[in-house]
């Protein structure tokens, strides 16, 4: 289980608000730790239309044991995942291959958009998940589109990841809400935006 250990950062300003926490996997019945997680999350100003809110995960095992991240046949539900409001359906899945009209577990894309009509002003909205091009396994193939409201990359998919000692990965991912459908939004162009930022930061 997750056990909060202390905040490492909260701030805002004109242009964002960030929240960085640090936390430690444990079992119940050994409280040693097993692996330190730190999760940062800034959700930026919003701009014409959208908001932009950026995740960025990093685990670490603090064990003299191995840590394996399952993979699972037929496995969606893990992962980094956005749940939609049911009474907003029905929902269009667009990547970068287009409309999805069937659900899923397993589709290779770095973006999906999840697009639905409002019932209240008739307009098209939607949110979007970008996946940071630093990620293990960029772009992962499991993606979970579900139309009865839910959207994400299950990662690790079907194979093990298994870290040793000292060892850390990192995930990151981007969230836009925006107005109207995937095409006025931009979507593909903020995700290429998106791509060539991340690739810069890594020195790609």
């Amino acid at each position: 289980r997750q056990v909060f250990e202390k905040w490492l950062y909260q701030e805002a300003d004109a242009d964002a608000a960030k929240l960085v926490v640090q936390n430690v996997w444990q079992f119940d019945d050994d409280p040693e730790p097993k692996v330190r997680e730190i999760v940062s999350i800034t959700v930026h100003k919003s701009g014409e239309g959208s908001r932009v809110i950026d995740f960025a995960l990093r685990f670490e095992t603090v064990t003299k044991e191995t840590v394996t991240f399952k993979g699972a046949v037929g496995k969606g539900y893990g992962g980094f995942k956005f749940r939609l409001n049911a009474e907003n359906k029905p929902f269009d899945f667009f990547t970068d291959d287009g409309l999805h009209e069937n659900d899923t577990f397993v589709t290779t894309t770095p973006w999906v958009d999840a697009v639905w009509t409002s019932e209240e002003s008739g307009n098209r909205q939607g949110v979007a998940i970008f996946q940071h091009s630093s990620n293990p396994g960029y772009p992962h193939d499991g993606w979970m589109l579900r139309h009865y409201g839910i959207v994400g990359p299950a990662w690790p998919l079907e194979e093990d990841y298994t870290l040793v000692s000292g060892d850390s990965f990192g995930l990151e991912y981007r969230v836009v809400i925006h107005d109207g459908d995937t095409e006025s939004a931009g979507i593909a162009g903020a995700f290429d935006r998106y791509s060539r930022d991340s690739e810069e930061e890594s020195g790609e």
